[in-house]
């Protein structure tokens, strides 16, 4: 084995400078994404967070997210007046990425540093990809070691700074490579670089925080909300993986495996190899928990940074003629690419020779480029025009429920969000106490548009239901359409307490899964029920190192009919509205004015196998009235 980090540059032929330079560039042009006008549906986020840096809101206090204060930057989604600082980032940051990814690969030797260039050239049209694996890879080459200048050290800490507030997981991701980073040197007692690591990254971070345009004092509610909406995820999103994907991906864990052992029988001292294994661990992990918590498309990000770190690893602690042997890795990778979406197995080369051929033109025509993107954005406004709305709010401030903000931004709508913006991200009682918290301050908007829609069928009424029953006591019905609801703010006193200080014990249930328990009745008044679904240890865990397995929610209404929902256990036990049911931002609307349109009698809470009994406690369940809402029965309901 040779000693880790032995490949030293040897010095460039002639040949090789302009074929580095032309790599560089080709990185560079690969990794620039000139974006679209907002979209309506789910990815409207895009929209939201460009919108909060113009506007000048402030993460922690007035929004959260998964993303961070500059992770509008990596979005599409823009408006025109954003477009200025976008151009920017691209051009000039994207370039300085290029070169420190170029500069980052000059200790390697032979072809396989072209290799690994040829694949960073492909790989750049995924910049989250790239920018999780930058991280990594800059914490490995040029923070762990002892022999790096110190110039190397400044420019890896200047991106994992920057990096940190792009996306909350590349600020996970930035920590954990500093803190092995600073064990190891302080292991062989390099106690100058310890504090040059520490005071380096803080400070960075810092500056990059308030060049963000954002507060000191909302840093700590900036990392308490992400961290709820962190540990929350693999609760609330999970998604189960095709069966020959996972199987892939037990290979590539074997190869993952296989790498740690080589790195602890690899030269160099003990305190290099376990800081090697411990990074390499970490950022294993959490690549593996980006992929397969919610194991859809996101399962290509777990291959592409096994892949492309995995390529870095024997380049570091194999000699060239003994690093093919874990190169099936690279075989199991891009059969994962192929098995998780053929699509995405070919956008990577597709996209970057396009834009290799494409931007050289469009950078240098950007008034060109910058009037087809406002046509573009006048035709997204005319296909999601809503006159009727934008007439109804005029300049009033306004926000929509569940997550399709975009139509409130094409529409020139002046968008007040709730923190936690997108309804199906509120999955956790703080998360879900804060977006309440919101609505019942003197921030709340003058109107609300309802249009409650889910994602993975979960039952509309769970999502937001701690803001909802604030909104169903603080607003009033102001007009209905097909597609949405719109509410507006009451002029009179607001309440002095909030909704769940006014609701009354009607019932507790303790029923097995799969058993039938009823609502009870309320005597006129809707009904508020919360699900206790308490984790065993095991349950804790499985969710930990894997994704948590979610119940189902079986509904009988009055009819007979069954309807089954998922309900997310670190939300439901904060409650929801289950009488009346709502469904739509009919039912919602009709619950305000006293009418319930489906009458549900009977309940079950079901796992989806047997085999999930171990992960779960038994349930409790606990019911209440709320008289703030009075509801006549379907058959007395008043007519319209």
């Amino acid at each position: 084995m040779q000693r880790p980090f032995a490949g030293l540059p040897t010095g460039l032929t002639s040949a090789q400078i302009p074929l580095l330079v032309l790599t560089t560039a080709a990185l560079w042009l690969a990794g620039i994404h000139l974006p679209g006008p907002p979209v309506a549906g789910l990815e409207s986020w895009h929209a939201v967070l460009v919108d909060a840096h113009l506007q000048k809101r402030h993460f922690g206090s007035d929004i959260a997210f998964t993303y961070g204060p500059l992770g509008f930057l990596s979005l599409s989604g823009y408006q025109v007046d954003a477009l200025g600082i976008k151009f920017r980032w691209e051009i000039i940051g994207k370039l300085l990425l290029a070169l420190t990814l170029v500069a980052a690969t000059s200790g390697f030797r032979g072809t396989r540093r072209w290799l690994l260039l040829g694949f960073l050239v492909i790989g750049a049209p995924f910049f989250d990809n790239t920018a999780s694996l930058t991280v990594a890879f800059l914490g490995l080459v040029w923070l762990l070691p002892a022999d790096v200048p110190w110039w190397k050290r400044l420019i890896a800490l200047l991106w994992l700074g920057l990096f940190s507030h792009f996306k909350f997981v590349f600020l996970i991701q930035a920590l954990c490579c500093l803190v092995i980073s600073c064990a190891t040197h302080a292991w062989e007692k390099r106690w100058r670089v310890v504090l040059s690591l520490i005071f380096g990254y803080a400070a960075i971070f810092l500056a990059a925080w308030l060049a963000a345009g954002q507060q000191i004092s909302d840093l700590p509610e900036y990392i308490r909300l992400s961290l709820e909406i962190s540990q929350g995820y693999s609760w609330a999103m999970a998604v189960e993986p095709s069966g020959a994907v996972a199987a892939v991906a037990a290979w590539v864990i074997v190869h993952c495996a296989l790498l740690a052992i080589a790195m602890y029988r690899s030269g160099g001292s003990r305190a290099l190899r376990v800081g090697m294994i411990a990074l390499a661990i970490t950022q294993w992990f959490i690549a593996w928990k980006q992929g397969f918590t919610r194991a859809d498309d996101h399962v290509f990000g777990f291959y592409f940074f096994c892949l492309y770190f995995g390529v870095i690893l024997t380049m570091v602690i194999l000699p060239p003629k003994q690093a093919w042997r874990h190169d099936l890795s690279i075989v199991a990778c891009l059969a994962g690419f192929a098995l998780t979406n053929p699509f995405l197995a070919t956008y990577g080369p597709r996209t970057a020779w396009k834009r290799i051929t494409r931007f050289p033109h469009e950078l240098t025509h950007l008034d060109a480029w910058t009037n087809r993107f406002t046509t573009a954005w006048a035709s997204a406004a005319r296909e999601s025009a809503e006159l009727k709305l934008a007439s109804s709010v005029g300049s009033s401030s306004t926000d929509l429920f569940a997550y399709e903000q975009g139509i409130l931004l094409l529409n020139h709508i002046n968008h007040q969000p709730r923190p936690i913006f997108q309804s199906h991200t509120a999955y956790t009682r703080a998360l879900l106490e804060k977006n309440a918290t919101f609505y019942a301050s003197d921030k709340a908007p003058e109107f609300v548009a309802l249009r409650l829609k889910t994602i993975d069928k979960r039952y509309p009424g769970q999502e937001d239901s701690l803001a909802l029953l604030e909104i169903a006591r603080r607003y009033d019905v102001a007009d209905i359409t097909p597609s949405h609801t719109l509410l507006r703010r009451k002029a009179s006193d607001a309440p002095s307490k909030s909704a769940l200080e006014e609701r009354i014990p009607i019932g507790v249930s303790h029923p097995a899964f799969g058993e039938t328990f009823k609502v009870p009745p309320a005597d006129g008044q809707a009904v508020w029920m919360e699900v206790d679904l308490t984790p065993t240890w095991f349950g804790r865990l499985n969710a930990l190192l894997y994704h948590a397995y979610q119940p189902q929610m079986v509904v009988t209404k009055a009819d007979r009919s069954e309807e089954r929902f998922r309900i997310i256990s670190t939300q439901c036990s904060s409650g929801f509205v289950v009488r009346p049911f709502i469904e739509s931002h009919l039912d919602f609307a009709d619950m305000m004015r006293g009418r319930d349109r489906s009458t549900v009698t009977e309940l079950r809470i079901e796992l989806d196998s047997a085999g999930d009994l171990s992960l779960w406690e038994k349930p409790v369940i606990r019911f209440y009235s709320l008289p703030f809402l009075k509801i006549a029965s379907p058959l007395n309901a008043p007519s319209s």
